[in-house]
């Protein structure tokens, strides 16, 4: 569902949705062990939160990012 919202988003130029979601893909990867995927996406998602100006999703990625690193 995370995926089909990002898709959703991104079909409707929704910028804030699209970080949002890539956001969720990135703690659900996180929650799966999967922390490389995790990585990568938490870091598209603080990038698009960033041109987007959406500073609290910025910030969640930011904190997952670091959560990712201090599990590494």
């Amino acid at each position: 569902m995370a995926q089909q919202a990002r898709v959703l988003a991104h079909t409707l130029n929704d910028g804030i949705g699209e970080a949002e979601a890539l956001y969720r893909l990135a703690s659900i990867a996180y929650r799966a062990a999967h922390a490389d995927n995790a990585f990568s996406v938490a870091l598209d998602a603080r990038d698009l939160a960033r041109r987007v100006g959406a500073p609290s999703m910025e910030v969640r990625a930011v904190n997952l990012i670091g959560l990712i690193h201090y599990d590494a």
